[in-house]
């Protein structure tokens, strides 16, 4: 057997090799929409997109996640007025090249890094405007990753303005 000149021919008719999907590392970010797949038999709709060199993907049910989809769009730069409340054909393919703003949150993976059964990437949709606003809350507080007895993060070292001395002295006092 010659494998140095091995040479085949083999039908990939119908075969796609996918692309290698990642995940975001949590908080807020920007994907610039790459294309779109819809799947008429289950109802979803794939929107893939690119965020720091990452290709990932959310997926939406056409059926019954319309208020999700939409603030997709909203987020896409679709005009509120032109979806809310109405039908609409939406022409998916014009949307490819445009950013949206997000809160990710990543599936729950064990510890060797594999996704978790039933664990799903979190994907929260804003107006740019929105966005901003949140972006900048972000950098004005240092989140310490820790995991306190209630399961939250504790913020710490604010560098938020506090409120002017004495608004809140009457909350120091013992009695009323």
């Amino acid at each position: 057997m010659d494998n140095q000149n091995l040479t085949l021919k083999i039908d990939f008719t119908g075969c796609y090799a996918g692309s290698d999907l990642g995940y975001l590392t949590p908080g807020l970010h920007v994907g610039q929409i790459v294309e779109f797949a819809h799947y008429e038999d289950s109802g979803r709709l794939y929107a893939y997109m690119i965020t720091d060199g990452v290709r990932h993907r959310e997926s939406f049910s056409i059926k019954a996640g319309q208020s999700f989809l939409m603030r997709f769009l909203v987020s896409a730069g679709v005009p509120k007025d032109k979806v809310e409340n109405c039908e609409a054909e939406i022409p998916f393919s014009k949307l490819s090249g445009r950013n949206v703003y997000f809160n990710y949150t990543p599936p729950a993976t064990d510890e060797s890094g594999k996704k978790l059964d039933n664990s799903w990437p979190k994907y929260t949709f804003y107006p740019q405007s929105r966005w901003d606003q949140m972006r900048q809350v972000a950098e004005s507080v240092e989140v310490v990753e820790s995991a306190p007895s209630n399961g939250g993060n504790v913020i710490t070292n604010a560098k938020q303005a506090s409120p002017k001395s004495g608004d809140f002295d009457f909350l120091l006092e013992d009695s009323p």
